[in-house]
């Protein structure tokens, strides 16, 4: 039975009574005369600091025994046996002979987690990852854009070389697939939070668990925790659930309950909160602006959560972001203090907040140590001092051999002390048993070419951008689409993959007259030209498309491309306007007839918003953060 047909019954068990707790109760957000007070400003007046941590909370109820029926039911189209529980039958005791029989060296390097390419092919790095394999790196990270075919190709060669199985990672926030292949990428994690149903989140956990471990990944780099209460956030935006803690909590807390059911490792990530910032790290160091009581109230709510779960996570992420009111235990964060240090660096916020006073004790893992962020400090410190910090594992320095003998080199010296040193070595190891590695590492090709063969989790990913759909203005008359119709396509990023897919779906859908793409800067003489054309039309539709760029730190339009649109909906023609991305942006176009958010440029969203704009079918979704002129909650009413 296909995914779609089964949804609608996820929809009706989540508006009917049942039951009110666990993660599988559904809580869309309210209309805004019906918000609660809005959680205070991370700047607010200073406040006496408490205690870091504060008392434990109640532990996550289980899901409700109806909801698990039903979400088991939604994978009935996929053989169970593709489904199998891990083997994890004497991971302990492995955890134990291997590391015994290791050297100091090999234990370094499993420490060390490399990169592969993300612009080269297998065929062109072949020998040198698998050289790396032989040697005992600890994992790979595997390029997000690979074909999921390429990815198992790599990963079956480089477990058979390895003589220790290797965490192979990978950032599969939105799924495994792309356009091109017949596995499922996903709308962005805020269409969930528009969405408002954590059971959508359960599934797109189980079903990016069920694919990764058939190309032989078992570590992913999801779900994003940040709550992104930072409108000019350059680099979370739309890949946080939403702007407040609870949805957050529950979204990803059944993302990683499905997706560890699976035997597939689940991070939480950026700890200890990247939403309050305004820099990229890929560029330069972050700064978490919140005092005490927000990073413990808000950005480390999530955390809390997950970790009293009746399934936690398996991993955190450590950010480059300083946090200096964590490293004071006070909203007086002052200047000066020399405190503004990545988080990563800081053994006050991973060894005593997370490992001792949140209690984690799962694999803790850095974000790139290539980052600009770590500016200013060399290849070898950029490994030994996150370890140094309370970190597990390395993620791909530059050099993944020079990383593993300047930890070795630590250790020699008594910068990292043996006890440590063997408590980091043992959570990797562990980590991989869990996976069950220790059974089984290479993935196996009948559970490949069965996912492989139909794209069954497509249907799935058109259902969440559809109930996401966020209808944030519809004027009188409008809408739907018709006549004659003049599409404008923009796009803040060079439009290729699933950008270009994404643009290629929406024009397919709307069917104009005639259409104009602009991806690159625009100029005062194209924007009175194309005002001019627009004249014409009965209709003009400005599709507005944003995607997050590592590095440039900022999510907005390029140069000219505002002053473009402003002055095509200053035409004569009915003006709409369709976003796809960063839901802020769209606040500079509220003089348009209609307002049609969706929260990135899928094909499944593209085809969505068509559908919408043509009159055949309603935008259901809330927004799950607070834009100019539109509250936290706006929309749900269609047209």
């Amino acid at each position: 039975m296909l995914l779609a047909a089964l949804l609608p019954l996820v929809s009706a068990s989540c508006s009917s009574g049942g039951s009110s707790s666990g993660w599988g109760q559904s809580a869309p957000p309210k209309p805004p005369a019906a918000l609660p007070p809005a959680t205070p400003s991370p700047r607010a007046v200073p406040q006496p600091a408490p205690p870091v941590v504060a008392a434990a909370p109640a532990v996550e109820p289980a899901p409700p025994p109806v909801r698990r029926t039903l979400l088991d039911t939604l994978f009935a189209a996929y053989p169970a046996w593709t489904q199998a529980p891990v083997d994890t039958f004497g991971a302990a005791r492995w955890t134990d002979d291997i590391y015994r029989n290791l050297t100091d060296r090999q234990r370094a390097m499993q420490l060390v987690m490399a990169s592969i390419p993300a612009g080269s092919s297998w065929a062109r790095v072949r020998t040198e990852m698998l050289a790396l394999a032989r040697e005992g790196v600890g994992g790979f990270l595997v390029p997000r854009a690979w074909d999921p075919s390429e990815v198992f190709r790599a990963a079956t060669e480089l477990q058979n070389a390895a003589p220790v199985p290797l965490l192979l990672a990978a950032d599969y926030e939105r799924g495994v697939g792309r356009p091109g292949n017949r596995f499922t990428e996903f709308p962005a994690a805020m269409a969930f939070g528009a969405a408002g149903d954590p059971t959508l989140a359960g599934v797109a956990g189980r079903l990016t668990a069920l694919e990764s471990r058939a190309i032989g990944v078992h570590l992913v780099f999801a779900p994003v925790v940040d709550v992104n209460t930072e409108p000019n956030n350059p680099i979370i935006n739309n890949r946080a659930y939403s702007e407040r803690a609870d949805d957050v909590a529950r979204m990803a807390g059944a993302y990683v309950a499905e997706a560890e059911r699976l035997g597939v490792l689940t991070t939480l990530k950026h700890f200890p909160g990247h939403g309050d910032t305004e820099d990229d790290t890929h560029a330069r160091l972050a700064v978490a602006r919140s005092g005490w009581d927000a990073m413990q109230n808000t950005h480390l709510l999530p955390y809390r959560r997950l970790f009293a779960a009746p399934t936690p996570p398996s991993a955190v992420m450590v950010a480059h972001v300083a946090a200096p009111s964590l490293e004071t235990g006070s909203d007086n964060i002052g200047s000066g203090t020399g405190l503004q240090r990545s988080a990563t660096l800081s053994p006050a916020i991973v060894t005593d907040l997370l490992r001792r006073r949140l209690g984690f004790d799962g694999l803790v893992v850095t974000d790139d140590v290539q980052m600009g962020a770590l500016a200013g400090l060399s290849e070898a410190e950029r490994a030994v001092r996150p370890v140094m910090a309370g970190a597990d594992l390395v993620l791909t320095p530059r050099n993944a051999r020079t990383a593993g003998a300047a930890l070795l080199d630590a250790v020699e010296t008594g910068r990292i002390s043996r006890t440590d040193f063997a408590a980091h070595v043992r959570r990797v190891l562990r980590a991989k048993g869990r996976a069950g590695l220790h059974r089984r590492a290479a993935p196996d090709a009948a559970t490949f070419n069965t996912l492989d063969r139909d794209a069954l989790g497509r249907r799935f990913a058109e259902q969440v951008a559809a109930r996401s759909a966020t209808m944030l203005k519809a004027a009188p008359g409008a809408l739907p689409v018709e006549g004659r119709v003049l599409l404008v396509q923009v796009s803040n990023v060079r439009a290729a993959g699933t950008l270009a897919a994404g643009m290629d779906a929406f024009a397919r859908a709307l069917a104009p007259t005639v259409e104009r793409r602009f991806d690159g800067p625009t100029t005062i003489r194209q924007a009175f030209d194309l005002r001019t054309l627009a004249d014409g039309f009965d209709v003009v539709v400005v599709a507005a498309h944003f995607r997050l760029v590592s590095g440039r730190g900022d999510a907005g339009l390029r140069d000219g491309q505002r002053t473009l649109i402003q002055q095509v909906l200053g035409s004569n023609a009915r003006s709409v306007v369709a976003g796809f991305g960063n839901p802020y942006a769209l606040a500079d176009f509220a003089d348009a007839d209609a307002l049609l958010l969706h929260y990135d440029s899928t094909l499944p969203s593209a085809q969505s918003a068509g559908v919408i704009l043509r009159g055949h079918a309603v935008a259901p979704g809330r927004l799950p953060v607070t834009l100019r002129g539109f509250p936290y909650g706006s929309g749900g009413a269609g047209y």
